[in-house]
């Protein structure tokens, strides 16, 4: 399919003078660059060619559509690559302009014509929120699609999810917004998507559809079309009424004016022009108060219920107006910076979600912050039984205690899970792709927070399942807020144990998801998990990868071959396959014999508090380990909690062989009689000071430790006596070798030596010096 390769947009906020020369993406011969442009002013766009523009630069573009509504012009047009230094100048008259020009990989044919098929007229002039476009129907399969809208003046329109979001913005008094989606099947309506911005004027929507040049292998990272990653609650942007979806009370109107047993004061809102996480949207401003007893807030009343409980998170972010905001603002423990929702005046649920010297919180960067509504653990205070199937209020606000705190509030949503698709086992797409893609599809917001090659984690994450994925992430981080706890000063994520986490689905063997030398982390439970449909044929690789604090559940259709799990609350193997792994304090719960079976060449480590290495339930059956040891558990059988294996299981009786050099572990039962076989090999090779065998030589091995006879056996024509041992941990021993008679008339003198019994049993050479006084 065709794939986006670069894109660079140019904003003429203050023109001077006329034409508008284009930054250009990389790009490639046989690239296909699509310009979407808007600007202030009703008059059309003209074609770029080489016979306009100064300096005349611009090869001849096509275009694909252009209109104009109330108060802005816009259109979309192209060029097929026939180098990598392509240039566009649009002549005009002196106009505001904003445009974005996008570089698209492996399209089909040669031609403007060949690459894109379909493209819709630009709608109706729009101007209510949200705003929207016109459907297009797909005429090829694998269609790449992207959504256009130019607007009047500087509202920062985004499209909704989820769709993924190019770019956003505006120039002085016009706008200009891209998105991409992507649609595998021909002859499909797709919908238009709604957009929404921080402001409302005129502007027209339209969509271009793109031809698959690369037989369906170059796809794009997208969220299925089928797929409700978020919800818009309310941008936040300090305007009543239709922009921010509700009403702001009046200062010292709030409904609700007590909170934590403190007087909530109503406080004005204000709009900070260009100071949110989209920067040309502005921010909701609180004016700031003082208090050392009393909280201050603004609230606000939304025009229409809405239902959170689908998704049961809302996102937001926050940013102080200077760093001295931070400290104005006081400590968790006084109130800090808190979030309340409810259903009603009377049933309500508020958090503390920052605060001066809190772990969570900074003067000088932007904070996330995300609340579970119906978890009440953390929670700052309440009142009544909040419906979260009716929101119907929201009120920020903070203690003021050092001074009048201005904090910037921004950006309020849902937030369900994001589902990823696009890529292919020949080009899969890489952490960078799926950071773009999970932002700019869940609304253009960052629940994906990069810093080098780590990411934090703000929302539930599905990798597969609704469409075709191809994924290859390697040495990358990902971690998830740590849970809330406000006594020890972490605020922003007030969320219940593995409601946050990761999940693969692979649906066919087209699949690809390929995760290796990756770490998963929190500081608190999360889940990582693989679906219960996920298929064995998807083409999976988790070699490298750590797995550190989750509650990890795995599927009979899994096989993870060098993988480390770490501190793990809970892990269910349901059948799966683990070769090669390594846990520290994690123990694997297998429900059946069979199940236990299925892990092998692997170590189990604890290094603190009471678990097992590997619970059992089921049936009592005979089952073997190969290579799996043991290290810091129980050295004995018992039921102190600290074996390395228990057989939960009532009754009936088992044996657990332990082969491939595994440890013999100690074992707990549940009833069920349980015997260890761990059959390894004593071997004593005698020799003479040629190095010829000696036969019939007797060699005995003693435990070191009672004395007690572990071997007595005569070696063989080649010198070598072997017995079999029922290892059970490591054994010290000392050995005796004696010949005084046999098949010949020589005599040695007694030998001996010690050494140590392991897991791959005991093997030594003995040189006998012959007695010659005889």
């Amino acid at each position: 399919m065709a794939r986006i390769r670069d894109y660079a947009t140019t904003i003429y906020a203050a023109a001077t003078t006329a034409n508008m020369v284009m930054d250009m993406p990389v790009h490639e011969a046989g690239d296909l660059l699509l310009a979407f442009v808007g600007k202030d002013g009703t008059a059309t766009f003209t074609t770029p060619s080489t016979s306009v523009g100064t300096p005349v630069s611009s090869s001849n573009w096509t275009l694909i559509r252009s209109s104009t509504s109330t108060g802005a012009g816009g259109g979309v047009y192209a060029l097929r690559a026939t180098s990598s230094s392509e240039n566009v100048t649009f002549p005009l008259a002196i106009d505001t302009c904003v445009g974005t020009v996008i570089s698209i990989r492996d399209v089909y044919g040669t031609t403007v014509a060949d690459a894109v098929p379909n493209s819709t007229a630009y709608g109706a002039t729009s101007s209510t929120l949200p705003f929207t476009g016109v459907n297009i129907t797909t005429s090829q399969a694998n269609a790449l699609l992207f959504s256009h809208r130019f607007s009047d003046t500087t509202i920062g329109t985004s499209h909704l999810p989820p769709w993924v979001n190019i770019f956003v913005g505006d120039a002085a008094n016009g706008g200009s917004c891209v998105a991409y989606s992507f649609e595998p099947t021909t002859s499909t309506t797709v919908s238009a998507p709604s957009m929404w911005s921080g402001g409302q004027d005129d502007g027209k929507a339209g969509m271009v559809e793109v031809r698959d040049g690369s037989s369906g292998t170059s796809i794009p990272p997208y969220i299925p079309l089928d797929v409700v990653p978020s919800v818009l609650i309310s941008p936040l942007v300090g305007t009543t009424g239709a922009i921010d979806r509700g009403t702001y009370a009046a200062v010292g109107s709030n409904t609700i004016t007590s909170v934590a047993g403190k007087t909530v004061s109503g406080i004005a809102i204000t709009t900070t022009a260009d100071s949110g996480y989209n920067p040309f949207r502005g921010s909701a401003r609180n004016a700031g108060a003082s208090s050392t007893t009393a909280l201050n807030a603004i609230e606000i009343n939304m025009t229409a219920t809405q239902d959170v409980t689908t998704g049961d998170l809302i996102f937001g972010t926050f940013l102080h107006l200077a760093p001295r905001d931070y400290l104005d603002s006081g400590t968790v423990a006084r109130g800090g910076k808190y979030f309340l929702a409810g259903s009603d005046t009377s049933n309500w649920r508020a958090w503390v979600v920052g605060g001066q010297f809190s772990k969570t919180d900074t003067p000088n960067a932007r904070v996330n912050w995300l609340v579970q509504p119906s978890y009440s653990t953390s929670q700052y205070s309440s009142a009544g039984t909040p419906n979260f199937a009716s929101l119907d209020l929201v009120q920020f606000g903070s203690s003021g205690y050092y001074g009048a705190p201005a904090i910037l509030w921004n950006e309020l949503w849902e937030l369900r899970t994001a589902i990823l698709a696009g890529g292919s086992s020949t080009i899969p797409f890489r952490f960078d792709d799926l950071i773009f893609a999970v932002n700019g599809g869940c609304g253009y917001i960052p629940v994906l927070n990069q810093s080098g090659s780590a990411v934090s984690v703000w929302i539930p994450l599905q990798i597969g399942g609704n469409e075709k994925i191809g994924i290859e992430i390697n040495l990358r981080t990902f971690q998830w807020s740590r849970q809330a706890d406000p006594a020890n000063g972490y605020v922003d994520c007030h969320v219940d144990d593995s409601k946050l986490g990761i999940e693969f689905y692979g649906t066919g063997s087209d699949d690809y998801i390929h995760f290796t030398n990756c770490v998963f982390t929190r500081d608190t439970p999360y889940y990582w998990r693989f679906n219960a449909s996920h298929s064995a044929s998807a083409d999976i690789d988790f070699s490298g990868t750590s797995v550190i604090g989750a509650n990890v559940t795995l599927r009979s259709t899994v096989t993870l071959n060098g993988m480390v799990f770490i501190d793990c609350p809970s892990f269910t193997q349901n059948s799966a396959t683990l070769i090669d792994c390594e846990f520290y304090n994690t123990k694997v719960t297998s429900a059946s014999p069979g199940d236990a079976d299925n892990v092998s060449n692997s170590t189990f480590t604890k290094t603190t508090g009471t678990q097992h290495a590997i619970e059992i339930s089921g049936t009592a059956t005979d089952m073997t380990l190969t290579g799996v040891t043991f290290t810091g558990y129980a050295e004995t059988n018992g039921s102190t909690g600290n074996e390395a294996i228990y057989v939960n299981i009532a009754s009936g009786s088992m044996t657990v062989s332990i082969i491939g050099g595994g440890s013999t572990p100690s074992i707990r039962t549940a009833g069920a009689t349980v015997i260890v076989q761990n059959a390894v090999t004593l071997s004593i090779t005698v020799i003479d000071g040629s190095n010829n065998p000696i036969e019939n030589a007797q060699t005995a091995i003693y435990r070191t430790s009672d004395d007690l006879q572990l071997m007595n056996e005569d070696t063989n024509a080649s010198g070598i006596a072997t017995e079999s041992y029922n290892y059970t941990g490591n054994t010290d021993v000392y050995i005796r070798v004696r010949k005084s008679s046999g098949g010949d008339t020589t005599r040695y003198y007694p030998a001996s030596t010690v050494g140590t019994i392991t897991s791959s049993g005991f093997s030594t050479t003995i040189s006998m010096i012959e007695d010659t006084t005889v």
